[in-house]
């Protein structure tokens, strides 16, 4: 019979579980997924940085040239040099930078190692140079992902297998409990499956929701994978922790291919798994509740089968011991008791008649009070069920020797006898099913202890689903409550955007009119220009005409003013002939004189 769920538990989508479903690989902003090339903008970095990321290897080695900066030097989002050289890779400057003792490990903004960015993207030259000087490969990053889950992602077998030489971790979990294998599973990358299973990765890991690679499988409905695992004798009973198997999820998504081939492994495995379970505790526990209603049933119709069959023995001795007759139905009685004893057989037959009618009487009412007494000791067995009474007991020998005394004829004695022993015989026979009744109990009290136990461990785990159920309720008004707040903030958002998109369609407006006006100064300055040209050009044409006027006047001054100088000059230079003439008379008169 097929588990049905319970109620009770939180209910959860069929493909939840976040990482889990085949959508986990959808890439985003805030995906661990999202493309792995750094943004960079080169005026934001400096010398070092800028050189790395170019592959400048000269370059780098001008800045690490003793007080420099640091080879570990950080940009303003927390890389490092060897970060942007594996980025775009560059294995030379990554090489000069190992080779200057930069720090391997070192984390970017994201705790991404160089190694992992490597890695990501696909510089497999630049990873091996990290790898060969010692960089941790189990290092995850904020998401729980470790190297080997981002080769996993890329399908990148040959960086995979060169991750597992250098004592990867192949078990490593993250953020959602998915190692390696699993989270091949999860996105239906089979060659990579393929790749872990012929390493002999865990197939017993679980991811957060215990979801067995199995259950993945199902849920992301790739047949070869789930074919592929189930030759590897996977376990198809394993139950996430809303009490699933992978047969459950094939069945509720429609996938008719894998329940067929989930279908004929359990029937392949049937034969195999019966023996295996030895343990009565266990297979007691096991028993479905139809076969453990029957069991229940067939003890409570035994009971009233053996209290039948006690009463119709005791029944029987009663109308023994009520059926002494006086002589004359002796015989038939004898008979009677010769068939249900045979024994006797030869004891009692053509037995003389002694006693009187009063005699008779007296034992009659004897035996009849023996009669009675057999009906209490009856009604005491019912009630006790397990054994006759130890006073009840020495009471009926008390009367049978008080008979025995009385009843002086050989018939009585001998049915008085055949009744002791017939009460011997049901009392054996009592013990016999109170026995087997005590197995029985004892047996039901063990059932029950291991079902009070399960029910204490049911409501341990109610309890705790409870408790559960409350936490995650509250965690759902805090998370209602934030959704509204943030409605609220939206909605105020949406206020802000509306009134800034107003302001800025008018000043869209005004800067418009303002570029009407610009462009319509711009003409009238280009005319105003022009104008100006050509006023410019005319005050030059007047000043040459000006300048050639003045120089024609001022030449004819000078022509003037020449010809005015001429009568003078002959003037001067008659005075100083005069003079010079008259000086010399002076000396002559002078020297003449002396």
């Amino acid at each position: 019979m097929r588990k049905t769920f319970r109620g009770g538990i939180p209910e959860d989508p069929w493909s939840s579980g976040s990482l889990t479903s085949c959508e986990s690989d959808s890439l985003g902003g805030g995906s661990p997924f999202a493309p792995p090339r750094y943004r960079v903008h080169l005026e934001d970095l400096d010398e070092l940085h800028r050189a790395a990321w170019r592959g400048d290897v000269p370059g780098v080695e001008r800045v690490l040239v003793p007080g420099g900066p640091g080879v570990d030097k950080r940009d303003k989002k927390n890389r490092t040099a060897l970060h942007l050289a594996c980025v775009s890779g560059h294995p030379a400057v990554v090489a000069l930078l190992v080779d200057r003792k930069c720090q391997l490990n070192c984390f970017d903004s994201y705790k991404r190692t160089a190694l992992i960015k490597a890695v990501q993207c696909r510089q497999e030259e630049c990873a091996t140079i990290l790898l060969k000087q010692g960089a941790d490969p189990d290092l995850p990053d904020i998401y729980g992902n470790t190297a080997l889950h981002y080769a996993v992602h890329n399908e990148d077998q040959s960086l995979a297998e060169k991750l597992l030489l250098y004592s990867t971790n192949m078990e490593a979990e993250n953020e959602n409990g998915l190692t390696p294998l699993l989270f091949a599973i999860s996105g239906k990358r089979q060659q990579m499956v393929e790749f872990f299973l012929e390493r002999a990765a865990n197939l017993l890991a679980v991811n957060k929701c215990q979801r067995t690679a199995l259950i993945l499988a199902v849920q992301c409905g790739s047949a070869n994978i789930v074919s592929r695992l189930l030759q590897q004798n996977i376990d198809i009973s394993s139950q996430d922790m809303f009490g699933r198997t992978a047969e459950d999820y094939a069945i509720f998504n429609q996938f008719t291919g894998i329940q067929q081939l989930i279908s004929e492994y359990k029937e392949k495995q049937t034969p195999k798994s019966l023996p295996q379970n030895n343990n009565p505790e266990e297979q007691d526990l096991e028993l479905p509740s139809e076969e453990e209603e029957e069991r229940l049933k067939g003890r409570e119709n035994k009971q009233p089968q053996v209290e039948e069959e006690m009463k119709q023995h005791t029944s029987n001795n009663t109308e023994l011991l009520g059926s002494l007759p006086d002589g004359t139905a002796a015989g038939s009685d004898d008979d009677g008791l010769n068939q249900q004893f045979p024994r006797k057989e030869n004891e009692v037959h053509d037995r003389p008649e002694n006693k009187t009618p009063t005699e008779n009487n007296k034992v009659k009412n004897q035996i009849h009070s023996g009669a009675d007494f057999a009906d209490s000791m009856q009604s005491s067995e019912t009630a006790s069920e397990c054994e006759l009474s130890h006073s009840t007991y020495e009471n009926f020998l008390l009367l049978i020797e008080q008979l025995k005394m009385e009843c002086k004829d050989s018939v009585s004695r001998s049915r008085i006898k055949d009744a002791f022993h017939l009460y011997e015989h049901l009392l054996e026979l009592k013990n016999n099913d109170c026995e087997r009744l005590r197995a029985e109990i004892k047996q039901m009290g063990n059932t029950v202890s291991v079902l009070q136990k399960e029910l204490s461990e049911t409501k341990e785990t109610k309890l705790q689903l409870e408790h559960q159920k409350i936490e995650w309720e509250q965690e759902l008004g805090s998370l209602r409550l934030a959704l509204r707040q943030e409605k609220y903030k939206k909605e105020n958002a949406d206020v802000v955007c509306n009134k800034v998109s107003e302001q800025l369609r008018i000043k869209e407006e005004e800067c418009r009119k303002k570029a009407e006006m610009t462009q319509q100064l711009k003409w009238t300055l280009r005319k105003l220009i022009k104008e100006l040209r050509m006023v410019e050009q005319q005050r030059n044409d007047a000043q040459q005409q000006l300048s050639e006027e003045q120089n024609a006047r001022i030449l004819q001054d000078q022509i003037l003013t020449s010809e005015q100088k001429e009568p003078e000059m002959a003037q001067k230079k008659m005075d100083s002939e005069v003079f010079s003439l008259a000086i010399f008379k002076y000396v002559l008169v002078c020297e003449y004189i002396f």
